[in-house]
């Protein structure tokens, strides 16, 4: 796979107002907010591809939310084409895109999961339940 790093830069979460019945959970897909060359200390690497990210999940009407923004470091031989069409055109090929967001959501759900715990919010997604009577 050539992501070969990832990085959390920033972390928001607020529970909002006092809860309510029927909080609802609305999860964004990860944004990529930008694309841009960065060096890193990699042997044999130099430099890579950078996506700068935002992971958001909002609670209604409580006005909470949880945000995580970082970034992806990407590794191909094409990167100045990867990032000639993003200056052009804000676009990624999904060839590369959809693998770089659903390593984002992977990474970043974990870590949504466990601040909606500390801030006793539903979880963003149904988690699996052990009931009585079914095989």
């Amino acid at each position: 796979m050539p992501i070969i790093g990832f990085k959390i830069t920033e972390i928001e979460a607020k529970r909002g107002k006092e809860e309510e019945k029927g909080i609802r959970v609305g999860i964004s897909p990860p944004i990529i907010k930008d694309v841009k060359k960065k060096k890193i200390a990699l042997e044999g690497v130099g430099e890579v591809i950078a996506f700068e990210f935002e992971f958001l999940v909002r609670y209604e009407p409580i006005d909470g939310k949880i945000s995580v923004k970082g970034e992806v470091l990407y590794e191909d031989k094409k990167k100045e084409e990867i990032l000639k069409e993003w200056e052009k055109e804000k676009k990624i090929d999904n060839k590369i895109l959809i693998p770089v967001l659903n390593f984002i959501f992977r990474k970043s759900i974990i870590k949504v999961l466990s601040l909606a715990d500390d801030l006793q919010l539903p979880p963003p997604l149904r988690l699996p339940e052990v009931v009585e009577g079914r095989k």
